[in-house]
């Protein structure tokens, strides 16, 4: 491309009018590798439509944002149902060391019969 732009950048170039037709000598002339300036137009326009925009990103942003409402959501459903498993477990256990304790009473009341 350098060679190209310090073709252009010689005194036989002279400015066109933006009327002019795609094939004029400025759109066909081509540096030492065969750059035409036709090409690097086509170059710049297929780069600028691959281009990320600020809608992309606004658009991926959002769905982004829902996919962890979503993630969140059944996470904390999750650990809301291991919340009440922990709860029945830990009074499944208050309930046996109530009765161990009662019967340890009943033990130490009636001598161990």
């Amino acid at each position: 491309m350098d060679g190209f732009l310090s073709t252009l950048a010689g005194p036989t170039h002279k400015a066109q009018t933006p009327n002019m037709a795609s094939t004029s000598p400025i759109s066909t002339c081509s540096s030492s590798d065969g750059t035409t300036l036709a090409d690097i137009g086509a170059e710049l326009k297929r780069i600028a439509t691959a281009m990320v925009t600020k809608d992309d990103l606004t658009h991926l942003s959002s769905k982004l944002h829902e996919a962890i409402k979503t993630e969140m959501a059944g996470l904390k459903g999750e650990v809301k149902a291991q919340e009440n498993r922990t709860l029945q477990l830990e009074q499944k256990a208050q309930t046996a060391e109530d009765h161990s304790t009662a019967l340890k009473r009943h033990e130490t009341a009636t001598g161990g019969s």
